[in-house]
């Protein structure tokens, strides 16, 4: 039988895979960031049984990054609910780099 813990552990973890699934497939997303402790770009934090998720991202060059923001935070609410998955307090997207669509170098 599954302690509290790992219950709570396996539940971040599918929380955190469906957030990059939803952030990834969403337009002008060109990939996550790794920084540590962030895994795969996403950070989720439950305090107190508030949801908070922080993504971290670069996206492609001319994208309009207000709207890219706004559907993420939409598809990975939608993905979230879809899952059975707690409904976050916060989505906060952070913008860490702009890519080129041809796959250049970073500006």
């Amino acid at each position: 039988m599954a302690t509290k813990d790992q219950k709570e552990k396996s539940q971040s973890e599918l929380i955190t895979q469906t957030v990059r699934e939803a952030a990834l497939g969403t337009e002008g997303v060109s990939g996550l960031v790794n920084m540590q402790p962030i895994v795969n770009g996403v950070l989720v934090n439950n305090l107190f049984r508030n949801l908070e998720i922080e993504i971290y991202l670069k996206v492609f060059y001319g994208c309009n990054i207000p709207e890219v923001s706004w559907n993420i935070q939409s598809r990975v609410k939608n993905a979230l609910a879809a899952a059975g998955l707690p409904e976050p307090k916060h989505i906060n997207i952070h913008i860490e780099g702009v890519d080129l669509k041809d796959g250049g170098e970073e500006h």
